[in-house]
């Protein structure tokens, strides 16, 4: 598909990297020695969302004791080394050096927290055409999504209006946080979310190598 815009806002796990798969592995092992279990299925309905509702909720559903917080502390330990060297998923370089290129705006916005947001971008060697990256913990941000709240900053730091910018996302959450803040949002599900229902006014693409995306004539 080909549209116009001033600037990108990319989503990050399972749209850039796939770090749900990673994530998932992750937390089952920080869960196996409480006796929660994580199923696939619990898993994928939950991405989107801040990861603590998970745990809590999970706390809940299974009638065990869990701490929250321990446990982001402890997946995050482990996923550190994933952010750091992470797996691009099909087009998400190309796609990026092609907006660079084209002097179009490109902000990462993500619930994952800020500074495993920073590591990945830095792992992927796009810093340099990555203008703003807003996450948990940034400053800014009251709400995660569904909220608009991480979109809305990114595009106040990037200096662009909704009316000029695309998010691209890979899950419902994301896609009404993305809609929320006034966005054309493009959807490239992933293996996680491709059978979730997504909201109306949305445009599915199948892969990244699928989007392209040029400056407005100015």
């Amino acid at each position: 598909m080909d549209i116009t815009a001033d600037a990108v806002v990319f989503d990050l796990d399972g749209l850039l990297i796939d770090s749900e798969t990673a994530c998932f592995h992750v937390i089952n092992r920080v869960l196996e020695p409480t006796g929660a279990v994580l199923t696939r299925e619990r898993f994928a309905r939950h991405i989107g969302h801040p990861a603590r509702e998970l745990y809590t909720n999970l706390s809940v559903e299974q009638g065990i004791d869990l701490d929250p917080d321990d446990i982001l502390v402890r997946r995050d330990e482990l996923l550190v080394a994933y952010y750091e060297n992470p797996e691009p998923m099909p087009g998400a370089l190309d796609l990026i050096t092609s907006l660079h290129d084209a002097g179009i705006k490109i902000a990462v916005a993500s619930s994952s927290h800020q500074h495993l947001v920073n590591r990945a971008v830095t792992g992927l060697d796009v810093s340099h055409a990555v203008d703003a990256v807003v996450a948990h913990g940034h400053p800014e941000v009251v709400h995660l999504k569904p909220a608009p709240d991480l979109y809305l900053v990114a595009l106040a730091e990037l200096g662009v209006e909704p009316t000029h910018g695309v998010a691209i996302e890979d899950s419902p959450t994301g896609s009404r946080a993305a809609l929320a803040a006034g966005l054309r949002t493009i959807v490239v599900a992933s293996d996680w979310t491709r059978d979730r229902e997504f909201p109306d006014g949305v445009t599915h693409v199948t892969s990244l190598h699928d989007v392209r995306i040029t400056p407005h004539t100015r």
